[in-house]
């Protein structure tokens, strides 16, 4: 084995080293949704209660609190009202209006009074439903604020911002603000019938089990392209040359050669192809941006189209399909299934941040992380 093949097989071990701390990484994720899952569920349980008794007295919200029923009461400061865009509820884009609300105490709480569809192309409502006046009392979910990594979505400006985010908002409005927002479930007086309501959250494992599995069935198949050659696949010489690869190595050792190098620079180009996808969907498919989402559509496109290779030009007359291969199919039918779940988060173009995210780090141009 020559120095290149060396330096090609360490490069694999290395890259399938990556893949399998991406599945392993995964496997965490999916253990701290389980356990995000656990404390939505208590919150959601739990009695109604005023702000201060569940948040204390630094008035922070976090993600233990995410979903607590909190009861407050004062006056909305209409004049500081916000108005959100690039937001999304069930699949339809649209503005969240936000609210100060001014407590007894001095301190303010800023209130998600309800979304309105977008209408047409607009950029901005049409009509916002005005405030009511004198003392109100809100009944919501609590959520902590919205997080925007690198932008600067959360600071209002010009009456409009992309995020929630109390700290920032109280650079701009010159309130002593809570570190978090609160939903409307219900309002005294009523809240304008105009607003939708927001659903409940996403209580379930998420796609983290199965990202897992991709990965390390892509670290599977780099490893046994690239060590084993064509041996990972001895049905193959059979199928296409009526020989098994004994017999090939027996009749030239040069062709053997060939055929091994081809295989295994096929490992290589599978392990160069995983490293490009692992990129696409760690940064820019999370970050929810539309071009990553078709982008991902070449997993199981690839995938289907080795399977079909096998089927037409790999499997002899009689011959059963290799497990290898119907591992493909698998694989593909469960990337698509994924995708297509997952459209709801791009649909919209600009990937407005959706009630499942409320609260979430947001890494892009107001996307949310997946």
């Amino acid at each position: 084995m020559n120095v290149r093949w060396i330096a090609a097989a360490l490069a694999v071990l290395v890259l399938a080293a990556v893949c399998v701390q991406l599945g392993r990484w995964q496997l965490h994720r999916l253990d701290e949704r389980k356990a995000r899952n656990e404390v939505t569920r208590s919150n959601l349980a739990a009695a109604p209660a005023p702000i201060d008794q569940i948040v204390g007295a630094q008035g922070l919200v976090g993600d233990q609190h995410a979903w607590r029923t909190a009861v407050v009461s004062g006056r909305y400061d209409a004049s500081k009202q916000v108005i959100l865009k690039y937001r999304n509820v069930d699949d339809r884009p649209g503005f969240e209006i936000v609210t100060p609300l001014i407590l007894a105490d001095g301190k303010a709480l800023l209130v998600d009074r309800g979304f309105l569809a977008r209408q047409g192309a607009e950029l901005m409502p049409g009509h916002v439903p005005a405030v009511p006046s004198g003392e109100v009392t809100v009944t919501g979910r609590l959520q902590r604020s919205e997080r925007g990594g690198r932008t600067n979505g959360g600071i209002p400006d010009g009456g409009t911002a992309r995020l929630i985010n109390g700290p920032d908002y109280a650079k701009v409005l010159g309130l002593n603000l809570y570190d978090g927002y609160l939903t409307v479930e219900k309002q005294e007086p009523a809240n304008d019938p105009a607003f939708g309501g927001f659903p409940g959250p996403e209580i379930d494992d998420g796609p983290h089990f199965f990202y897992a599995l991709q990965w390390f069935f892509f670290a599977l198949l780099a490893l046994g392209d690239i060590l084993r050659g064509i041996a990972f696949e001895p049905t193959t010489a059979l199928s296409i040359g009526g020989k098994t690869i004994d017999e090939i190595r027996a009749e030239s050792a040069a062709a053997y050669t060939v055929i091994d190098y081809m295989y295994r620079g096929g490992g290589i180009t599978l392990a160069l192809f995983t490293t490009l996808m692992t990129v696409v969907l760690a940064i820019p498919y999370r970050r929810g941006e539309w071009w990553a989402w078709w982008a991902a559509w070449l997993l199981p496109i690839w995938a289907s189209a080795v399977f079909l290779l096998v089927v037409v030009h790999g499997t002899a007359p009689g011959q059963s399909i290799s497990g290898v291969a119907w591992s493909g199919v698998f694989f593909a039918i469960l990337i698509a299934a994924l995708l297509l779940v997952d459209i709801a988060r791009f649909r919209a173009g600009s990937n407005p941040l959706t009630v499942s995210e409320r609260g979430a780090t947001v890494v892009g141009a107001g996307e949310a992380v997946a």
